[in-house]
Parts: structure tokens; C-alpha cells; sequence
């Protein structure tokens, strides 16, 4: 995949934590967002990696989180990042209007 408005420094780290989520939950993903600020371009040194997990049935986001943290774990290791991996469920966020939902689609980066 072509990130064009993706700083070289984390492609791989996204690269690769999308193959995982991939992985793990198939035909569940939706999608992938990249915000915050390496979406906006105003990251700094030490800034975490924002991504929004869209899969579908949600029922308990802590489960989904404990699910992820391992392999989120690994991956920030490995490329000394800082991944924050946000589960949402996909009709909740096609239907809601939060001020967290409304930023993410007004800056978010489709990975």
C-alpha cells in the first residue's frame, strides 16, 4: 500500500500492525484510521500513533483492547513507537456524531 501523506518513520510499524489486526480479526475489520497528530502532520518526537479500529460487533472494548495488547506490545518494541489502538465498533461509528467520531473522520487517514 501507498501511504502518501504518511511519514516514512512509521510505515512499517502501521504495515505492520495492520497485517496483525488482519490476523486476528479477518473478515471483522472495516477499517483502519491513522489520526491524531502524524494525521494532522504536527506529530513531535515521542508522539504516539493513533489508530482507530473499526470491526464489527463490538461487545466489550476492554476485551477487545486485552485481545490487541500483546501483539501492540511487540510491535512497539520492535520500532521503538508508541501504538495506540483504539477498537470501535463500525455502526456505532457510521452512526454516531461524538466530538471524537467527528475529528477522527474530519482528519483520519484511511489505512
Amino acid at each position: 500500500m501507498q501511504f502518501t501523506n504518511i511519514p516514512p518513520s512509521i510505515i512499517q510499524p502501521v504495515e505492520e500492525i495492520k497485517l496483525s489486526l488482519k490476523r486476528i480479526y479477518k473478515a471483522k475489520l472495516k477499517n483502519l484510521i491513522l489520526f491524531g497528530s502524524y494525521a494532522r502532520g504536527n506529530f513531535e518526537e515521542g508522539s504516539d500513533i493513533d489508530i482507530l479500529l473499526l470491526i464489527e460487533n463490538v461487545k466489550n472494548i476492554f476485551d477487545e483492547r486485552k485481545k490487541l495488547s500483546y501483539n501492540i506490545c511487540d510491535i512497539c518494541l520492535k520500532y521503538d513507537v508508541l501504538l495506540s489502538v483504539i477498537p470501535y465498533d463500525f455502526n456505532e461509528y457510521n452512526k454516531l456524531r461524538t466530538p471524537f467520531i467527528l475529528n477522527v473522520k474530519r482528519e483520519g487517514i484511511i489505512l
